[in-house]
């Protein structure tokens, strides 16, 4: 094996493993089972901005309804040098009811998604193949108190617990 063939492999292998959560806000769980058949990478990028910030990346996947669905992935990361990066292999499952995703950036340093916060919602009707999400820059997120989910729920109390 050459040593290009033996790095790549050692990089492949890294890349299969869960990301190691650095921070989840309080009551929030760090997620990453690996028992579906999908994975989900989040990454983002012209971020300096909030360079140090905890960025917070949940996925639900509604079973019946999507008011009523489960927290499957719950990853994070910290931004450095304007970027941030997640993954979690095959943790995500088939579904076509509405399964959704948000990247949450913790502005204010306080360990919970508060008000003062910054995210961007990605819903979909469904998903069938790996999901991959990139972010880029500070014009795609939003303050936390404009972004509403299901039934009128804020983004913190439908995606973090």
């Amino acid at each position: 094996m050459t040593k290009m063939a033996l790095l790549m492999s050692v990089f492949l292998v890294a890349c299969d493993e869960a990301s190691e959560p650095l921070a989840t806000p309080d009551g929030a769980t760090a997620r990453c089972d690996q028992d579906g058949s999908l994975d989900i990478t989040v990454s983002g990028e012209v971020l300096e901005q909030h360079e140090g910030a905890t960025v917070w990346v949940s996925a639900v996947e509604p079973l019946t309804d999507p008011r009523d669905a489960p927290v499957r992935v719950f990853l994070s990361d910290t931004v450095q040098n304007g970027t941030f990066y997640t993954h979690c292999g095959q943790s995500l499952d088939e579904n076509y009811v509405y399964p959704s995703l948000a990247v949450i950036v913790d502005v204010d340093g306080d360990g919970v998604c508060s008000d003062a916060d910054v995210a961007v919602i990605h819903q979909r009707y469904g998903w069938d193949r790996d999901v991959e999400i990139f972010v880029e820059g500070d014009d795609t997120l939003r303050p936390v108190t404009e972004l509403r989910t299901w039934d009128e729920r804020s983004l913190c109390d439908y995606y973090v617990r």
